[in-house]
């Protein structure tokens, strides 16, 4: 079974944790999706993995939308790179960028 959480409105409402949500995978369909133009640092951003166009397989978290060049800065865990901070223009991503999603409303 999953571990709980309680996010900070839950605590304040009182109401039940929910169930930690983990894997690239799994967190794609979490949420709701959110328009490039409308992401908010703490949005989730997904992407294809190795392979262009394919399964999710890496997502990251929004810290800054840049609305003049149209880029994400986004936070995450990169494979044998630790925690890094990237933007989506740069190519990697941008061809492998899938969409956001909001967790929280």
């Amino acid at each position: 079974e999953a571990p709980q959480r309680r996010n900070h409105a839950q605590e304040q409402e009182g109401a039940a944790p929910e169930q930690e949500v983990r894997g690239g995978q799994a967190q794609a369909l979490q949420g709701q999706a959110v328009a490039k133009e409308d992401v908010l640092p703490g949005d989730i951003l997904v992407f294809s993995g190795r392979r262009i166009g394919g399964a999710v397989g890496h997502v990251g978290i929004a810290i800054a939308y840049d609305h003049d060049k149209d880029e994400i800065t986004f936070i995450h865990s990169a494979n044998g790179g630790g925690i890094r901070i990237d933007k989506t223009s740069a190519p990697y991503y941008k061809a492998r960028y899938i969409g956001a999603r909001r967790m929280l409303k």
